[in-house]
C-alpha cells in the first residue's frame, strides 16, 4: 500500500512539473516571444505526461497485487475460521449468508486496498506540496485556493452518517437477496413439490427491490456529495482566475505566475476528485467488512482441545498446500485425521 502511494505521489509531482512548464511556455508566447524559445517547454509539456502514465501504471499494477494477496490470506482466514467452526457452528447460519462473508463481501474489499488507501494517502499528501509551492509562487492566491480545497475535501461530511446509514441497509439487503436465493436454489426440488415455487419468487423480487432502492439510496447521495465537492473546485478556480486577472492588470502579480497558478489549481484538485471517485466503493466494502467481522466473531460450538490454542488463521499456508495433496480412496479415513493433524 505504501509503495503504491509513493507511485501515486510521483505520478502528482510529474504532473505538477508538466503544468509548471505548460504556465511558462503559454506565457512566453503570450509576451511575444520568439517560438524556437518555447519550443524547448513545449517538448517537455509532451514528453512529462509520459512519465505520469508510466507512474499511474506501476500505482495500477501494485495496488492490483495489493489487493490481490490480500483476497488470498484473508480467504485462507475465513477457510481455516470455517474449520474451526465445525457443523455445529455453521448449521447455525443460513449458507448465503457464509457465501457472501467468505466470496462477495472479499472481492469488495479489492479496490479498498488496491485504490482507495493508497488514493486517501496522495489526496492527503500531494495537496499539501502543491500548496507549499502555489505559496511560494504566491501567497494570497495560494490561500484562496486552499480554502476552496479544504471546502471540497470537507463538504462531504456533511453526508457522512446518512451515507454510512444506507450502505449499511444495502449491504442487509444484499445479504438477505443471496441468502434467499442460495436458499431457493438448494431446495428447489422441495419449493416444487409442495407448490411453493410461487411465493418464493415473489419473495425474492421483494428482497430485489429493496436491494435497489438501497442501492438508489447509496448512489443519490454519492451523487450529491460530488456535486458539491465539484461546485466548490469550479467555483475556487474561477474566484482565483477572476482576482488574478485584476492583480495582473493592476501590476501585483506576473503571466507566468498567474499561469502556473491556474494550472497547479487544476492538479491540487485531482487528487481529492479522484478519492471522491472511489468513496462509493469505500462505503461498499466498509458494509461489506461488518459481514467479515460477523463471521470471524463466530465462535465453535464444541471446541477441539487440541486446536483450541490455535489462533484463527494460522493455518493458511498448511491449508493452501493441502490444494496439491491427493490421497487414494482406502486412505480416506486416515487421511481426514492427518489433515487435521496438519492444520494444527
Amino acid at each position: 500500500i505504501a509503495l503504491a502511494a509513493g507511485f501515486g505521489l510521483l505520478a502528482s509531482a510529474s504532473g505538477v512539473l508538466r503544468l509548471s512548464v505548460q504556465g511558462v511556455a503559454l506565457a512566453s508566447l503570450f509576451a511575444g516571444k520568439p517560438f524556437g524559445d518555447v519550443v524547448p517547454w513545449l517538448l517537455a509539456v509532451v514528453a512529462l505526461p509520459l512519465l505520469r502514465l508510466t507512474f499511474i501504471t506501476l500505482q495500477q499494477l501494485v495496488g492490483h497485487e495489493t489487493a490481490a494477496r490480500m483476497k488470498v490470506r484473508l480467504r485462507g482466514r475465513i477457510y481455516a475460521h470455517l474449520l474451526d467452526l465445525g457443523p455445529g457452528s455453521l448449521g447455525t447460519r443460513r449458507t448465503g449468508d457464509v457465501l457472501v462473508a467468505a466470496v462477495e463481501a472479499v472481492e469488495q474489499l479489492d479496490i479498498y486496498f488496491g485504490r482507495y488507501l493508497p488514493q486517501l494517502v496522495v489526496s492527503f499528501v500531494a495537496p499539501v506540496g502543491i500548496f507549499l509551492l502555489m505559496a511560494w509562487i504566491d501567497l494570497p492566491s495560494a490561500l484562496l485556493f486552499l480554502a476552496f480545497a479544504a471546502l471540497a475535501l470537507l463538504a462531504p461530511n456533511l453526508f457522512r452518517t446518512r451515507t454510512n446509514v444506507t450502505s449499511v441497509e444495502r449491504r442487509r439487503a444484499y445479504d438477505d437477496l443471496a441468502a434467499e436465493f442460495v436458499d431457493a436454489i438448494q431446495g428447489l426440488p422441495t419449493l416444487k413439490a409442495f407448490g411453493q415455487g410461487g411465493r418464493t419468487g415473489k419473495d425474492l423480487a421483494r428482497r430485489s427491490w429493496s436491494l435497489f432502492e438501497a442501492t438508489m439510496s447509496v448512489l443519490a447521495l454519492n451523487i450529491a456529495e460530488g456535486g458539491v465537492s465539484n461546485v466548490a473546485m469550479l467555483v475556487g478556480a474561477a474566484v482565483t482566475l477572476a482576482w488574478g486577472a485584476v492583480r495582473v492588470e493592476a501590476g501585483d502579480l506576473g503571466l507566468a505566475p498567474l499561469m502556473i497558478l491556474l494550472f497547479l489549481g487544476v492538479e491540487v484538485f485531482r487528487p481529492i476528485r479522484e478519492l471522491r471517485q472511489l468513496r462509493h466503493q469505500n462505503l461498499l466494502a466498509m458494509a461489506s467488512a461488518i459481514g467479515i467481522f460477523d463471521l470471524f466473531d463466530t465462535r465453535p460450538v464444541v471446541t477441539d482441545p487440541a486446536t483450541s490454542a490455535v489462533p484463527a488463521g494460522k493455518a493458511i499456508e498448511p491449508v493452501i498446500a493441502l490444494r496439491d495433496v491427493t490421497f487414494t480412496r482406502s486412505e480416506e479415513h486416515t487421511s481426514e485425521l492427518q489433515s487435521r493433524q496438519y492444520l494444527v
